[in-house]
């Protein structure tokens, strides 16, 4: 395995854990919400003028991936009732 860090579970994260137990018990409830990708088709139309072939969802798993990267907390698990364990 590799190298990861302990940390405490945070009040939020574990009163969102709370939360979701609930959920699994009522119904599916979908969202619906709105985001400005104006910038994000620039930068995309930039890099095909450029000769590479990037598709929108290769696009955002990229930036998913670099904010896994940078920001811990989003690529981290539950291990046990208070603690995450970032991989």
């Amino acid at each position: 395995m590799g190298d990861f860090e302990v940390m405490p579970f945070s009040k939020a994260r574990r009163n969102i854990a709370v939360l979701l137990d609930e959920a699994k018990k009522k119904h599916v409830i979908h969202a619906v919400f709105e985001v400005d990708v104006t910038k994000a088709r620039k930068i995309i139309s930039k890099e095909k003028s450029q000769g590479r072939d990037i598709s929108f969802t290769a696009w955002i798993i990229k930036c998913m991936a670099e904010l896994m990267k940078e920001e811990k907390i989003f690529n981290s698990i539950r291990h046990g009732g208070r603690k995450n364990c970032d991989i």
